[in-house]
C-alpha cells in the first residue's frame, strides 16, 4: 500500500533584522524591522513572504541613556558611510521601549519568530526588552540561509 504525502498548511512565522550600534548584548538598537512569512514545508524551510511588515526607527541616543552601550567600532563602521544612510538608519524619534511594546502588539508577533542571526540579534534584542522592562521575546531557532535570504531583503528594502 503506498502512502501519499499530505501537503501541510502554511504555517505563519516572522523574521525580523535589527540594526544596531555595536556587537555586545547591550549595543543599542537604531531600527528594528520584521516580517511575516509563511513556512510552506517546514522540513524544507520554504517560504513565501507576506504583505505584513513591521518597521520602526528607534532613538538611539534615548536607548543610550536608558543603558544601552555603543560599541567604538560600530560608530566608526557608520561614521564611514554615505550620510543618507547614516542619517536614515540613526534618525530615529521613537523610544525603544514603544517600539519594541509596539512589535509585541504587533499580531504576527504571536507566531514562531525567526532570525538569521539568533546567537547575534535576539541576544541583544533580548537585553534590550529586559533594559526596557519588557518581557523577552521567545525566540525559535535559526533559518537555513536560503530562507533568510527571501525575508531579510523585504525587510531590508524597507528600511533603507
Amino acid at each position: 500500500m503506498q502512502h501519499e504525502r499530505q501537503s501541510k498548511s502554511p504555517q505563519p512565522a516572522v523574521m525580523l533584522d535589527i540594526e544596531i550600534l555595536g556587537t555586545h548584548p547591550s549595543s543599542p538598537i537604531a531600527e528594528f524591522g520584521a516580517i511575516k512569512f509563511f513556512l510552506n514545508d517546514p522540513g524544507n524551510e520554504t517560504a513565501a513572504v507576506s504583505d505584513s511588515e513591521f518597521h520602526e526607527q528607534i532613538h538611539l541616543l534615548g536607548d543610550i541613556m536608558s543603558g544601552a552601550m555603543p560599541d567604538e567600532g560600530a560608530i566608526h563602521w557608520w561614521n564611514e558611510q554615505p550620510h543618507e544612510l547614516m542619517d536614515h538608519v540613526l534618525g530615529g524619534c521613537l523610544a525603544a521601549s514603544k517600539v519594541m511594546q509596539e512589535f509585541l502588539d504587533w499580531p504576527p508577533a504571536r507566531f514562531p519568530v525567526f532570525s538569521n542571526g539568533p546567537h547575534f540579534d535576539f541576544i541583544i534584542l533580548n537585553q534590550a526588552h529586559i533594559r526596557h522592562g519588557l518581557k523577552p521575546i521567545e525566540f525559535w531557532r535559526p533559518l537555513h540561509e536560503e530562507l533568510g535570504g527571501k525575508c531579510l531583503p523585504r525587510i531590508r528594502r524597507k528600511c533603507y
